[in-house]
């Protein structure tokens, strides 16, 4: 019988293997291109130059998502 930490461990690790399958997913649709999607900032790699810009940018994405329902 697991305890409450195994099974905080395990659902730990369950969101994080979704959250890298998403953001893997969703680099797809987005290739490099040297600037970041929200900012447009210079970067050296990835698709944002900061974790405000990432999050920033899939707000809007869920925002703009239900405007145009």
């Amino acid at each position: 019988m697991s305890d409450i930490y195994d099974m905080a461990s395990d659902n730990e690790e369950r969101d994080r293997d979704l959250a890298i399958q998403i953001a893997r997913s969703k680099s797809k649709n987005h290739p490099f291109t040297g600037r970041c999607l929200y900012c447009n900032d210079s970067i050296i790699k990835g698709l944002f130059c900061n974790a405000f810009c990432h999050t920033d940018y899939e707000s809007e994405q869920v925002i703009k998502k239900h405007q145009w329902r």
